[in-house]
């Protein structure tokens, strides 16, 4: 098989699933080392910047990924490829967010992580209002299905 054709092969829901996990994991970081440090990007390699970046931004990313899995519904099929979109596209807003804010309003690593982390309680609890918010529904749906049985 020659490039091309595997690259014919390549679906729509696999690249976009690899284009959000690139905004919400590596391109957080990079930015973020830009912002506070940088002469980071003339002093490291391509391998430690990479790596660098992948480790201020990844913490975010397992947050969210674990928020989101524990607020998914557990009667559906189990899709950690869902899950690991949401948790992208969740981390890009909130790490996206905190440095646009702190780039406006110049501020320094310390009040940039105060912004990551209010975002991220905010997130967590409207996240878990959704899902008890669906707990109780699928309990009358199913005290409904009960009743009329």
């Amino acid at each position: 098989m020659s490039l091309v054709s595997e690259i014919k092969n390549i679906d729509g829901h696999f690249t976009s699933t690899l284009f959000i996990l690139f905004l919400s994991i590596v391109a957080p970081g990079v930015l973020t080392i830009y912002l506070y440090l940088p002469e980071l990007f003339i002093k490291l390699d391509s391998m430690k910047f990479v790596l660098f970046a992948i480790s201020l931004s990844l913490p975010v990313f397992v947050l969210n990924g674990v928020i989101v899995r524990i607020c998914e519904d557990y009667e559906d099929e189990l899709d950690f490829q869902l899950t690991g979109i949401s948790a992208g596209i969740m981390s890009s807003v909130i790490m996206f967010s905190s440095l646009a804010i702190s780039y406006v309003f110049v501020l320094n690593f310390y009040n940039f992580l105060k912004i990551v982390f209010a975002f991220e309680v905010l997130f967590f609890i409207v996240s878990l209002f959704i899902y008890r918010k669906n707990v109780y529904k699928n309990n009358l749906k199913h005290e409904s299905k009960v009743a009329v049985e």
